[in-house]
């Protein structure tokens, strides 16, 4: 191995220390069986440790088997390379860095203790343009990493071909992120991918992964591919083909089965192509079903609970101006009532219903506006005071009328008419009733003098941020506009009940 003309290159020290995987950053050429190679380590290692491959030689031998051409000079190129069954551990990635190589990989398992990069990298992180049609057959991976999200393998070159890859059963807890993942090869071929063969992929609530994966974006990893013959059974435990690369896909002749969120996600994103489908079986599984329906009822109680948030903010929300507001709260009802100044009160010891039937009356008297009121609001326990005392006092049942279709409510004979007296939840009251300490809010509206002002549409809107790759989705459920009451000094008016 010369340390002067190979990049990425990993060795494994141990022996003494805890040991550790280093990257070689430089070193002189073997000269009389004697090299040097320069790294720096995270631990200390005293007297007595070893210096061996991170990759049970692996890497040694792509390496040895490429050669740099003259007449002309050109890059590191061909070389086949074949892996003898057995168990290997990789405690770097294993860069394969030569044009025209072909790997074997037949019968071997690689075990993967890399926490923080691909176990198999085709290519070179600086330039995916560096190497090129290099063959990969039939890789096998272990992860030995819990809970891990890297990709067995990697590829940042032009024209590769990967042949079959897949996995083994890994120990509880240790995966896979992806099984390939894509970044800017423009000529990429997969053939025969079975992630089944291991179950090895991650998928939880905080990261769903998939068994392809081109992350894009298109400025940068422009990633355009084939894969084919392939058989996607994923037992719910990951997702089929995520490709984000904004260059095409066609994936022809395979099967993608018994995803967890989608089976092939893609499409335009910046780019020229987008996704072909030729002969693709595709079936999703009880728990894909059971978690769409999930989804849906969690977004659905989120709009519910905005909803419930927008129905006590259109009363009580804390903002204190349309013009100039200073919060993403509304101006509420109350609040605009209560800065026009119409007010009443009506002691322990008054009537509610003449309290009530004075001020109407004294609204409907304005010689300046032409006031009607509506109808009139408050909590169930004030209007049932009311029921209460116009049966007591008066041996008076109160008349009733539908304000929507089945809904009926009673109603109150004022100087503005039969004026329903509406229920409403969100106004609340303090005290115990009936104790001189109760103070309950009843609120005389002229209803077309309120109106809802909102933004692009009525309707709550739902906005799904990024490019989740969770089963935690991630929403935002938002409502824009704002509650505005028109002649708030005199045409509607705030009443504070004292019991």
């Amino acid at each position: 191995m010369d340390p002067t003309t190979t990049t990425d290159y990993y060795v494994y020290i141990a022996g003494t220390g805890t040991p550790e995987a280093v990257l070689v950053t430089g070193g002189t050429a073997c000269s009389s069986n004697h090299l040097t190679v320069t790294f720096t380590a995270s631990g200390s290692h005293s007297t007595g440790y070893t210096v061996g491959s991170a990759s049970s030689g692996i890497r040694e031998a792509l390496t040895d088997a490429r050669f740099r051409p003259t007449n002309p000079s050109g890059t590191w190129q061909s070389g086949k390379v074949i892996v003898p069954p057995g168990e290997y551990k990789a405690y770097a990635p294993i860069y394969i860095q030569a044009s025209n190589q072909t790997v074997d990989f037949s019968g071997s398992i690689i075990e993967c203790y890399d926490a923080t990069k691909a176990c198999i990298y085709v290519g070179t992180p600086l330039n995916s343009g560096t190497y090129q049609n290099i063959t990969v057959v039939n890789p096998k991976g272990r992860p030995m990493v819990a809970s891990g999200t890297n990709p067995f393998v990697e590829v940042n070159a032009q024209a590769t071909k990967i042949v079959k890859p897949l996995t083994r059963a890994p120990l509880a807890g240790n995966t896979f992120g992806y099984l390939v993942q894509v970044d800017d090869d423009q000529a990429f071929e997969l053939e025969g991918i079975d992630p089944s063969s291991g179950d090895a992929l991650r998928c939880d609530a905080g990261f769903c992964g998939s068994a392809v994966y081109a992350p894009g974006p298109f400025a940068g990893n422009a990633a355009v591919g084939w894969i084919h013959h392939s058989n996607m059974t994923l037992n719910c435990r990951s997702n089929g083909i995520e490709w984000q690369s904004g260059n095409s896909l066609k994936v022809s002749d395979s099967i993608v089965q018994g995803y967890s969120q989608f089976g092939i996600r893609g499409g335009r994103r910046g780019g020229y192509g987008g996704l072909v489908l030729d002969n693709v079986y595709t079936e999703v599984g009880a728990q894909q079903s059971q978690f769409a329906y999930l989804q849906a009822k969690d977004l659905a109680d989120t709009v519910e609970g905005l909803m419930r948030t927008h129905d006590v903010a259109l009363w009580n929300g804390n903002d204190t101006s349309l013009s100039s507001p200073t919060t993403a709260q509304y101006f509420g009802a109350i609040g605009q009532i209560e800065a026009g100044g119409s007010a009443a009160t009506i002691q322990t010891t008054d009537s509610i219903v003449d309290g009530l039937k004075a001020k109407i009356a004294e609204m409907v008297a304005n010689s300046s506006y032409e006031v009607r009121p509506t109808a009139i609001y408050a909590n169930p326990v004030l209007l049932d005071l009311i029921d209460r005392e116009m049966k007591s006092a008066y041996n008076v049942v109160l008349s009733s009328t539908e304000v929507a279709s089945g809904v009926r409510v009673k109603t109150l004979s004022t100087q503005a008419g039969e004026l329903p007296l509406i229920p409403e939840w969100a106004l609340g009251y303090t005290g115990t009733p009936g104790s001189g300490s109760a103070v309950l809010p009843a609120y005389i509206i002229s209803e077309d003098l309120v109106e809802y002002h909102w933004l692009t549409d009525l309707n709550p809107r739902v906005f799904q941020l990024g490019m989740s790759g969770s089963l935690a989705s991630q929403m935002v459920v938002a409502k824009f506009g704002a509650v505005v009451v028109k002649g708030a000094s005199y045409g509607h008016c705030e009443v504070i009940v004292h019991r």
